[in-house]
């Protein structure tokens, strides 16, 4: 998973040194991880080789070096949704959002940035858990250019669920239907909420 964040953000793999341990390269000592270059086969067997904790402290050096980057050089759309990437493989979906949101407001007309946002926000959500209220804020953003955006259509009308606002989430749902691929399973999945709902 750590070096999935690396691979999704579109990171360099760190370089280590041969001749030195691999506790020196990715301790504090070490100032951080050396940055190699992009797709460097050797160097991304060697961090695969370090146990899982040096694995992690060394991707998220290069991900603090990105963030800093970042901060010296906030224009970069790019960059901050390489930020956000790495943040939600990593499970910081508090910062990968807020990266989202730096994007966002560098292409404010962007919805796919402005999904990807919420997305963060709605990651890793347990099923019985609200919908965060700045992610239905997002979500409405998108709704009001993109109508018919599955995703968004899907947690607007989870979300009214939760609120115990059944007929606003039936209209949600019905609205998905016809946008799911037929007999499919996220078609019978909408049709077992729309069953439930009726239900109460």
């Amino acid at each position: 998973r750590i070096t999935e964040a690396a691979k999704t953000a579109g990171l360099p793999m760190p370089t280590l040194p041969p001749a030195a341990p691999a506790q020196a390269v990715a301790g504090p000592a070490a100032g951080g991880p050396r940055v190699g270059p992009e797709g460097d086969a050797d160097a991304e067997a060697a961090v695969a080789k370090l146990p899982p904790a040096q694995q992690s402290e060394v991707i998220r050096g290069m991900v603090t070096q990105l963030a800093a980057k970042l901060e010296a050089q906030p224009n970069d759309v790019d960059g901050w949704l390489r930020l956000g990437r790495s943040y939600g493989v990593l499970g910081e979906a508090d910062k990968s959002a807020a990266a989202f949101e730096r994007a966002a407001k560098l292409k404010p007309d962007d919805t796919s940035i402005t999904l990807q946002e919420a997305q963060a926000l709605l990651e890793n959500q347990r099923p019985n858990t609200p919908v965060p209220p700045r992610a239905v804020e997002l979500l409405h953003r998108i709704e009001a250019t993109q109508p018919d955006q599955p995703e968004v259509l899907w947690y607007l009308g989870a979300a009214a669920a939760q609120d115990g606002r059944v007929d606003v989430a039936e209209r949600y749902w019905q609205r998905l239907l016809p946008l799911l691929p037929a007999d499919g399973p996220d078609q019978k999945l909408v049709r077992e909420a729309l069953d439930a709902l009726k239900a109460k």
